[in-house]
């Protein structure tokens, strides 16, 4: 692939060309919902229909646009088919992680009958040049396991696979388990939220933390992380969970989101058995469905019998990829 040009164009034709958010996002939001339309949650309907409505501002309104601030600037690349409209799309979002400057690449998609063309290859060839010529270290996607031909796409450039993560959801529900009396949840003490605190980022690491709804402050112990938690207006509740036996088998922390759902973070220890954790999963639901959804991000292939015994569907599988620069 011949990388930005004046005229944009690649080695096999194609034209690609840097977006412009205002004569663009209608028709990015129109692809990215006609291609991912199977796998988008309400976040992502709602994010695809601001693109589709600042669109129709700027189309329908376009002198009185020009005096309004959008929150939005894109990122990134389209194809333009020989008929002027966009067939494919690459954006990008710039990232800090393990306290080195990086991209997401995110909204991979081409339109059904342009693909098999090469569109998506040229696409992230030209998003891989940008970060490379903004001084990033590092690119990161995130990918379906379902969707196999994107996979293999990332892998043949040279992506590398970080982690398998499986999305849990319970739906707010009024539906109560029986107190199976298996688990109780206490409020650790100072070295007991250490412990958890310890682990926590063992389940959770960096390359997979800051893509979550995670707050640095949330776990915090002590008067100062509380004030900073009443100042951001941070809600959340922490749980030590042991067996009959006394004995600690995981932690468990509740977070209040903007999201869809609200966030929970389990982190089990080693000594955790599925029954164990059927139990422990059926009374976090039964804490906190009632009023909204729940979610985990866990691990894939772990407990899976456990989350589907207390009630929770599987929102899909992710595959989490990155690639040095």
């Amino acid at each position: 692939i011949r990388f930005p040009t004046k005229n944009m164009y690649t080695d096999s034709g194609l034209r690609i060309r840097k977006i412009k958010t205002r004569k663009d996002v209608l028709q990015i939001g129109e692809l990215i919902e006609n291609c991912f339309h199977p796998y988008l949650d309400p976040d992502g309907r709602r994010f695809v229909e601001h693109l589709q409505q600042i669109g129709k501002e700027y189309r329908d309104h376009p002198f009185f646009s020009l005096f309004r601030s959008f929150d939005l600037l894109l990122k990134g690349f389209v194809s333009i088919n020989p008929q002027g409209k966009i067939d494919g799309v690459v954006t990008l979002f710039p990232c800090n992680v393990e306290y080195s400057f990086g991209y997401l690449i995110a909204n991979v998609c081409v339109a059904p009958e342009s693909r098999h063309k090469g569109i998506a290859t040229a696409l992230m060839a030209f998003a891989l040049h940008y970060a490379e010529k903004h001084h990033a270290d590092t690119v990161y996607l995130q990918v379906r396991e379902e969707t196999p031909e994107a996979v293999r796409l990332y892998r043949k450039l040279n992506f590398t696979e970080d982690a398998r993560r499986t999305i849990w959801i319970r739906p707010k529900s009024d539906m109560q388990y029986p107190d199976e009396k298996v688990i109780t949840f206490t409020e650790p003490n100072e070295q007991e939220r250490t412990d958890f605190i310890h682990s926590f980022y063992k389940a959770y690491p960096e390359k997979i933390l800051w893509n979550l709804n995670y707050v640095s402050d949330i776990f915090g112990m002590g008067a100062l992380a509380k004030i900073k938690r009443h100042l951001r207006k941070l809600e959340s509740q922490f749980y030590q969970m042991q067996n009959a036996d006394h004995q600690t088998i995981g932690w468990a922390a509740w977070q209040k989101t903007n999201s869809f759902t609200d966030t929970l973070w389990l982190v089990p220890t080693e000594a955790c058995t599925g029954e164990e954790m059927t139990a422990a999963l059926r009374k976090l639901g039964d804490l906190y469905a009632d009023k909204k959804a729940v979610s985990i991000n866990f691990e894939k292939g772990r407990f899976t019998e456990a989350f589907e015994k207390a009630g929770f569907h599987k929102q899909g599988n992710s595959i989490w990829m990155s690639k040095k620069l």
